[in-house]
């Protein structure tokens, strides 16, 4: 554990802490909010969200293991437990946010860990993955300015010759030429937005190094762990058999959702026309309609990661139980999505009393011991 990163004081204000929310499910994915890969074990599975009476508010599980969550005010965190230096960090950056999204979340942490309050191996993941995000970037922006050069070069019967095929900036300035008036816009304007579509889209993928963007990336791992959990659950007729069951459960279900999701958002790039068209006129509807993968596989990373460790860790019963407690509620807002109708997948913590792996006789870990194991998940996440 970085030596730095030691237990906070806690505010000399006196916050009193609610009693925990019975039968929480939320309706949408705002309301469940966006996971915060927080260092403290007693934040394990926290979320933060909009507060329902302005500024912001975080979602906890019951530390204790018992049913219910905490909803808290961001300050109200210091009433259940003494924060790490680097959540207190996070927790304050986060409160700065105009919008809670997984994305700001994820930015606001990378930004954190590269502070190197979780430790020098989250430092140099985080400047690793602030470099892999700008190359993204980059080849979205190439990706798209492609799609855009052959659906405009096609539209004039065109096709560049064997001599031209290298000639893309050539290529490029006559299609943004020639898509420009039918949009009402400037060329400049238009590679302007095809810079901006770059960033929304980096993330889901585009063209030919999708599948090296982080969201394929991420359904990759999340069906190799549902793969996994199956086996378990086949193999293992205990509790531990019961948890692997419920990760998997939850895992094909979001798999089955993210795999729509992302089929609408890459069916955008059919016509480069309409998209800009859209992106002109519509673009907190195209943000949505491309962030929701982003949504629905927001929390699964610590997941997956918590099974490529488990045997280093804590072992895979410990490890099958956190897991289980960690599985994301899946809003009822998943089914208008993809239009379908959607088993409900609830908290663990409303559907029975989990031990908690800080107090878990089991794992033999104390409070410090987890604390470096999340600092060491800080550093595998991408």
């Amino acid at each position: 554990m970085n030596p730095g990163n030691s237990m906070s004081a806690q505010p000399r204000t006196s916050l009193t802490l609610p009693k925990p929310v019975l039968g929480y499910h939320p309706g949408t994915f705002l309301e469940r909010g966006a996971a915060v890969p927080f260092t403290t074990p007693y934040l394990n599975g926290a979320r933060a969200r909009p507060g329902t009476r302005g500024g912001l508010e975080f979602t906890v599980p019951n530390p204790s293991g018992g049913r219910g969550i905490y909803i808290l005010p961001w300050d109200g965190v210091f009433a259940l437990c003494r924060p790490t230096v680097h959540d207190c960090r996070l927790i304050s950056a986060v409160a700065s946010m105009r919008a809670v999204t997984p994305t700001a979340i994820r930015l606001a942490a990378r930004t954190v860990a590269a502070e190197g309050l979780a430790g020098r191996a989250a430092l140099a993941a985080a400047h690793e993955a602030i470099a892999a995000s700008d190359q993204a970037r980059l080849m979205a922006n190439f990706d798209l300015l492609l799609d855009l050069v052959r659906q405009a070069e096609a539209a004039q019967g065109s096709v560049a010759a064997p001599g031209q095929a290298g000639h893309m900036e050539h290529r490029a300035r006559q299609a943004m030429a020639h898509i420009a008036p039918q949009l009402g816009r400037t060329p400049e304007h238009i590679a302007a937005c095809l810079e901006e579509l770059a960033d929304l889209f980096s993330s889901v993928g585009v063209g030919r190094h999708a599948e090296s963007s982080r969201i394929p990336r991420a359904i990759v791992a999340l069906g190799k762990l549902r793969d996994d959990m199956l086996q378990c659950a086949r193999s293992h007729m205990d509790e531990s058999g019961a948890d692997a069951a419920r990760v998997a459960e939850s895992a094909s279900v979001t798999l089955t959702c993210v795999d729509l999701v992302m089929a609408e958002v890459q069916a955008q790039r059919h016509s480069m026309a309409g998209l800009l068209r859209v992106w002109l006129d519509r673009p907190d509807d195209l943000s949505t309609l491309v962030t929701r993968p982003e949504w629905l596989m927001d929390g699964w990373e610590r997941i997956c990661l918590l099974w490529q460790t488990a045997d280093e860790a804590l072992g895979r019963d410990a490890t099958l139980a956190e897991m289980a407690s960690l599985v994301p509620a899946l809003p009822k807002e998943a089914a208008d999505w993809v239009g379908m109708d959607l088993p409900g997948i609830t908290e663990a913590s409303t559907l029975r009393r989990k031990v908690r792996l800080m107090e878990d006789w089991r794992s033999g870990m104390t409070l410090f011991d987890v604390i470096a194991r999340n600092e060491h998940l800080r550093a595998l996440a991408r």
